[in-house]
């Protein structure tokens, strides 16, 4: 009986344990929001990057935002979430929906990718040629 109950007070911190797993480093949420033109409606509930993103795409200079703009169908989308050792990045994927002809094969067709600080709160534009990020200015 007594050597019953060592071998549980042993074992038992390895299922108190055996739950944890290693923090991950990038973490998806699936959130998108549909902007069908520079005038929002104030939301209650709005988070604290969408005031950002709403500047970005009504001033960026990018000719397929600027395109996307003019026609009303620009649209975003919160891709990732990228944890660093000084400050996370919220990653969002600017650009619009798109169907077939018929509304066939719906899909979401990228003009942009930019990365806000969740820190400074300062708006980073991809550039995927050489895979970095430039800080965008709103001049």
């Amino acid at each position: 009986m007594k050597l019953n109950r060592i071998t549980f007070l042993l074992i038992a911190p390895l299922f108190f344990c055996c739950g944890k797993t290693s923090e991950n480093k990038s973490v998806k949420v699936p959130e998108k929001s549909n902007l069908s033109d520079s005038t929002l409606v104030q939301n209650s509930t709005e988070r604290w990057y969408t005031k950002l993103i709403e500047n970005y795409i009504a001033h960026s200079r990018k000719q397929l935002i600027v395109d996307d703009r003019k026609m009303g169908k620009i649209d975003w989308i919160l891709d990732d979430i990228q944890l660093t050792d000084s400050t996370n990045y919220y990653i969002f994927n600017i650009g619009h929906r798109e169907t077939d002809e018929g509304n066939t094969n719906p899909r979401f067709t990228s003009d942009a990718w930019i990365y806000i600080d969740s820190l400074s709160h300062k708006v980073y534009e991809y550039d995927l040629p050489n895979d970095q990020l430039v800080l965008w200015k709103n001049n």
